[in-house]
């Protein structure tokens, strides 16, 4: 009979904590540390335990893996702190689409998609965005594979002068989160996104 083998044989301890931060809705919103570390222990028990006492979580290694999401060399897949909290940025969800859904699948870890979109204030503002974008120039020219402009990817994503740094990537992650089911509005998304980052 052939043992179990751990989320970690397929993916890295840090692959984890961006998909807890995931799970607990950081595409939308910031997580605290104390709730990734909670949701990693559920997608791979064990872990991230200390060694001398296994069955309690090491915040501080939970906390080194989050930080190392936020570097270059991994991908800059998240963005925050232990005082701010933990959230995707727009590799980060990225990564979530190509890669990191793939991995929760294949291991049986079921995500909710209810919980990403639940609610009838999420519906609501779904429905809003989606007609506003499907009124844009942006749109149009995708869908009839004209080349999208810089302007036409800011008019998507509401970004503008005053719209610097890191609030340029909460927005983007926010938007494309919220279409995480719509395969054709998520590719437009993400390859309208990338203009945004190729002007800097």
């Amino acid at each position: 009979m052939k043992s179990k083998k751990h989320l970690t044989d397929v993916i890295s301890k840090r692959e984890i904590t961006v998909l807890a931060v995931y799970l607990l809705g950081g595409s939308r919103k910031s997580i605290d540390t104390e709730d990734v570390a909670i949701k990693c222990n559920e997608i791979s028990p064990g872990q991230f335990n200390w060694k001398k006492y296994p069955d309690q979580i090491n915040l501080e290694l939970v906390r080194a893996f989050l930080s190392d999401a936020k570097k270059p060399l991994y991908g800059s897949l998240l963005i925050g702190s232990g005082r701010q909290g933990w959230r995707l940025n727009s590799k980060g969800i990225e990564w979530i689409n190509t890669q990191g859904e793939t991995m929760l699948e294949n291991k049986k870890f079921v995500l909710d998609k209810s919980k990403a979109s639940a609610g009838s204030v999420d519906t609501v503002r779904k429905k809003r965005e989606e007609n506003r974008i499907k009124a844009l120039p942006a749109w149009t020219k995708w869908i009839s594979s004209e080349k999208i402009l810089l302007k036409d990817a800011q008019d998507t994503f509401r970004i503008d002068d005053y719209v610097t740094g890191k609030m340029v990537d909460i927005k983007i992650a926010r938007l494309i989160s919220l279409f995480n089911d719509d395969r054709k509005m998520k590719e437009f998304l993400l390859q309208t996104s990338k203009l945004l980052f190729e002007e800097e």
